[in-house]
Formats: structure tokens, sequence, C-alpha cells
């Protein structure tokens, strides 16, 4: 089988990277309690997507269990990821079809009017391999791709980020920093070290937490 060589860059560029430290380091979002664990599940399979129609695409994924905070590390353990040819894919030094994906979360302001709560990630590089071509994600200075909180201003036990691609592209892609300002986050690809496009992530990660946590805009 002719291997097709496609790279993934997730750019996220100087200025937009300072910008989004500056906004991430005054909570305007908050949590109560501070206190709890979460961990989660995807609900339906999840995949990575790019403009051309190449699609990564994995059947279960889990949250492993985190301290809740603002801004936290993560790390998630994808299972049954397969390429477009149906071909089993992984993150290197994984066994078959597993993906691991590691990262930082930050809560931010995803819209202002009506009020609405995002969660954007900063992604570390995972190199995934395919049978018939080999996938890279790559980061600049840091990966970013945007979701959705799906409940605040209550407290749950349970919650939703949902994650949405279309055309290959972050549906997500704007928030809000603590002084009102508009930042942008968005995910790069770049096919066979060629010019850089956008790439897109979709998945629903359930979230359980160890006890009732509001998310409050």
């Amino acid at each position: 089988m002719k291997r097709i060589h496609v790279v993934f860059l997730a750019l996220f560029v100087l200025s937009a990277t300072a910008a989004f430290a500056a906004s991430t380091a005054s909570a305007f979002v908050s949590l109560l309690p501070e206190t709890a664990t979460v961990e989660g599940k995807l609900t339906a399979p999840g995949k990575l997507a790019n403009a051309e129609g190449l699609q990564i695409t994995c059947s279960a994924g889990s949250l492993l269990k985190v301290n809740l905070k603002l801004n936290e590390q993560f790390h998630v353990h994808y299972t049954g990821c397969k390429g477009p040819l149906n071909e089993a894919c992984e993150s290197l030094g994984d066994a078959s079809e597993v993906i691991l994906s590691l990262g930082e979360s930050h809560l931010v302001f995803d819209s202002l009017s009506p009020l609405g709560v995002g969660i954007a990630l900063l992604l570390e590089p995972v190199h995934i391999e395919c049978l018939g071509f080999i996938l890279v994600l790559i980061l600049v200075e840091k990966s970013c791709v945007l979701g959705l909180v799906e409940k605040i201003n209550s407290a749950v036990t349970v919650n939703h980020l949902v994650f949405k691609e279309t055309s290959g592209k972050q549906s997500e892609q704007t928030y809000w920093n603590s002084a009102g300002k508009e930042e942008k986050c968005i995910m790069k690809e770049s096919k066979n070290g060629g010019a850089s496009e956008e790439g897109g992530i979709e998945g629903n990660m359930e979230t359980t937490s160890s006890a009732a946590v509001e998310v409050m805009g």
C-alpha cells in the first residue's frame, strides 16, 4: 500500500499564546468547589479531520482522573482508532488502535451575550501512525482546540464538553478574555510539510466529578 505522509500542524502563534496566557491568569470563570476530582468518557466516536476529507476516528476515549481546577493538565486515552481506509492508527510507541493525548485545559468565555463558558485545550505533540499514511500533530507553541461546557451556573456531578468540526475545521474558534477582548483559538494542519491549513477535532466528553461542581460564568 502506498504510504501517504500527512502532517497536522497545530499552530497557536506566539502573540496569541501570550494573550491567552494573560487572559487565563486572571480567573474570570470560577469553580465551586475546587477540591473535587473529575474523569470522563466519550459518549460517541471521536474524530480528527482535515478539509480534504481525511479522518481518524476513535470508537472510545477516556479522560483519566484529575483534580478539578480552572487550569489543569489532562490525559485522554483513545481506543479503537482507525484511518480513512479502516486501517489501525496509534500514537508512536503505543498499542494498535490506541492514541494518547496530553495537554492543559483552560476555562474561558466562548460568548458574552448570552454568557457561555468554553474549554480551551492546549495539546502536547502527538505522532500518530496509520497503515497507509502518517499523521503527526506538531505544536509550534501550543496547539489550541476550543469546545463548549454544556452546563454552567448550576451544581452538577455530570457535565459534557462538546467539540465540533465543520468541513475539517474546528467549529468553535473564538473566546473572550477577562477584559472582554476577542481572541482566536485555531487548529492548523500541514500536509507533507506544505502550507498550513485548518483542521478539526470532534467529540462529546461526558465528565463525572466526585462532588457536585458549579462552573460559574
